[in-house]
């Protein structure tokens, strides 16, 4: 069976949290301990990995990049500073394999840099946790553009929340350059406070619960204005006219959707109170519900651009985490659990994942 490695990684990592076994917050000492073993466990089993739909068109793209001094920025149209990055490490003679273990290392330092703004070191192993369940373990094994171009606006977050705007703006424009799907990421953050009025975020939860159901979507928008789209109109329109664009109705994953969205609901005024920088987090968390409910028909829309919005879920549920009495703490824990595995074993038990550790070759 081809997900028994990613679910013996998901075992050992469950059985790594302190909260497992006591159920109480830790040390911190101790929860940053926890935190690095996973980092570690995450690097050993999937740093050197071979794994993935992308994995031969990124080899054969990282050898055909020059080293740094054959390297012309104009010869490529876009996302200039990943093939600069690739280049770089083309030019220290790193191969494929251990290029890509730097890069993981990278992302996971960017990471803990992340978490330790916005959370108590505490809660660093279950928001570890969250981060591996909801894109980030996916980033890492299939889109290391995009992967980049998130640990790019994860910085420039943290100069958001101390409103130093340039620097915000300028490692946006860094992240641009890793890959343009991460256009709609700062845009929604700067707009964050319109998407934390309660009644009108209810009402279109409701009717995009309504949409998600019947599989009503609003691709035909992208299809009929896309074109207009300033710099990845021409990508949108090609994608809603491909068989990519597939309908994905009513499935776990919407009952998942719902009852996060009504945990967050409820909490959101209790959050803002005691954590003012969860408001773009949990603006972030409804982006990501409309995209999924309102674009159901759109596959490419829930894969490459709503996804990135998932980083809401590495804040918000550990900070929810902590307000949770002993039993609840069981029960959030029986649910994550079995959504988690349920979740690693769906999505990674395809032939294109299996398991190639280039280690033992």
């Amino acid at each position: 069976m081809v997900a028994i490695p990613y679910i013996c990684f998901y075992i050992l990592s469950i059985s790594s949290i302190p909260y497992v076994s006591r159920l109480h917050l830790v040390q911190s000492v101790e929860a940053m301990e926890k935190s690095l073993y996973l980092a570690a466990l995450f690097l050993i089993f999937w740093g050197w990995g071979l794994v993935g739909y992308d994995t031969n068109a990124y080899y054969s793209m990282y050898y055909a990049v020059p080293y740094l001094s054959h390297f012309d920025i104009s010869a490529y149209e876009r996302e200039y500073l990943f093939w600069l990055w690739c280049s770089i490490f083309r030019t220290l003679h790193f191969s494929y394999v251990d290029f890509r273990f730097v890069s993981s290392v990278v992302d996971i330092i960017v990471l803990f840099i992340f978490f330790s703004r916005f959370l108590d070191k505490k809660y660093f192993p279950i928001a570890f946790m969250f981060y591996l369940l909801y894109g980030g373990m996916y980033y890492e094994l299939e889109a290391i553009r995009n992967a980049k171009a998130i640990s790019c606006y994860l910085i420039s977050l943290i100069y958001f929340s101390r409103k130093k705007y340039i620097r915000f703006i300028l490692w946006n424009v860094a992240a641009f350059y890793f890959h343009i799907s991460i256009i709609p990421l700062p845009l929604f953050t700067i707009l964050y406070p319109l998407f934390l009025r309660r009644r009108l975020i209810l009402c279109i939860f409701i009717i995009g619960c309504i949409f998600s159901i019947s599989g009503i979507g609003l691709s035909f928008l992208f299809a009929r204005f896309g074109e207009s789209i300033p710099v990845v109109g021409f990508l949108i329109v090609r994608y809603v006219k491909s068989t990519y664009a597939n309908a994905h109705g009513l499935t776990i994953g919407f009952l998942e959707r719902f009852l996060s969205f009504i945990i967050i609901y409820k909490f959101q005024k209790r959050l803002i109170r005691d954590y003012k920088n969860t408001k773009v987090f949990i603006s972030l968390f409804y982006v990501y519900i409309f995209f999924c409910f309102y674009f159901i028909d759109f596959k490419i829309i829930l894969e490459r651009i709503a996804a990135m919005f998932k980083i809401s879920y590495w804040i918000c549920f550990p900070l929810i985490f902590s307000y949770l009495k002993k039993k609840d703490k069981n029960i959030f824990f029986v649910i994550l659990i079995l959504y988690g595995g349920l979740k690693i074993f769906e999505q990674y038990n395809l032939d294109v994942y299996a398991f190639k550790y280039s280690l033992l070759k």
